[in-house]
């Protein structure tokens, strides 16, 4: 590194180098979080199985069920389980 006085000159290359470093894990966080966030697995590709969402596939006495959640789709389907789902179930996701 060259001096000038008593200071030291930061290079371009390391201010580069360090915003693309912190620009990249920022990136990396915000691309993880949200899929954390809805139950999803951590490795961001495809559905949790039923095991890991606690699916119950008649709720009784019927509350919380799938029907009535924003990521079931009708008929049968789960946005964020796999698998066949039951509209009368349940599973720890569940979100209105």
């Amino acid at each position: 590194m060259s001096k000038v006085g008593n200071r030291r000159c930061v290079h371009r290359r390391t201010v580069l180098l360090r915003c693309l470093t912190g620009a990249g894990a920022a990136g990396l966080a915000l691309a993880i979080g949200p899929a954390r966030a809805q139950g999803a697995r951590s490795d961001g590709f495809g559905k949790i199985s039923k095991a890991e969402a606690a699916y119950i596939d008649v709720n009784q006495p019927p509350f919380r069920l799938c029907e009535q959640c924003q990521y079931f789709t009708s008929p049968d389907d789960c946005s964020i389980v796999e698998g066949l789902i039951n509209p009368l179930g349940t599973c720890d996701n569940f979100e209105d």
